[in-house]
């Protein structure tokens, strides 16, 4: 005999019908034990805002309307015009300050106290003798040698009215301590001495062979010192 889902259904408890199913939690959960007449949907079962203190829902403004391309563009070329006069404000004053300079002209270069004795000169008399304009850079040259590093406006001052003309030195390439070195008077950075015993004549000579002359700090109570 075949019988239909709806017949088994109708002829079978809730409890054999989990049983069936395999249902193993408590019965209380399966409420079997609530009346049919019960309404579950109480009027305090019910969600009520007031119940929470939820203020009123606060709708965001409108979109504004957007402006119109002409406004725009008034506006970008308004700005773009405060720019323009900022910038030649800036390039006026920085030609008042910073002069131009051209291939020829001479500059003073200041030297690195590093770089020089207590008794050098300040800064480095030198002419320019080639532009980079592609990077703004620029080639000077001294009495002793053209300097191996390229020097950007800043790092020099340009000299008005030159009465002097220094003859610069372009068959090699020296740095500005050697530079300096080479045009002291006082053996450059620090003060060169030498602790011969004899009339330091020869190479063996630190002073000598640096082309310089002996000073007060050499060789001790030596009185046979030729080269002074």
């Amino acid at each position: 005999m075949i019988v239909s889902i709806e017949e088994a259904l109708a002829s079978t408890t809730i409890p054999q019908l989990f049983e069936t199913v395999g249902y193993e939690g408590p019965e209380a959960d399966l409420c079997l034990n609530l009346p049919e007449k019960d309404n579950v949907d109480l009027p305090e079962d019910v969600f009520n805002p007031a119940d929470f203190e939820l203020g009123e829902l606060v709708t965001p403004p409108p979109p504004q309307d957007e402006q119109p391309i002409a406004e725009i563009m008034r506006k970008a070329d308004t700005l773009l015009g405060i720019r323009n006069t900022v910038f030649k404000q800036r390039r006026t004053r920085s030609k008042r300050y910073v002069p131009e300079v051209s291939t020829g002209d001479y500059v003073a270069l200041p030297i690195p106290d590093v770089d020089r004795g207590l008794c050098e000169a300040r800064n480095l008399i030198c002419r320019i003798v080639d532009i980079d304009y592609d990077k703004s850079l620029y080639e000077l040259a001294c009495e002793a040698a053209v300097l191996d590093t390229m020097f950007a406006r800043n790092s020099f001052d340009l000299v008005k009215d030159c009465s002097v003309e220094v003859e610069v030195r372009l068959d090699k390439k020296l740095s500005v301590r050697q530079a300096v070195k080479e045009q002291s008077i006082g053996g450059g950075q620090g003060i060169l001495k030498c602790n011969c015993t004899e009339g330091c004549l020869t190479n063996r000579c630190s002073c000598k062979k640096a082309g310089l002359l002996c000073n007060s700090r050499c060789h001790g109570a030596n009185d046979s010192c030729k080269n002074k």
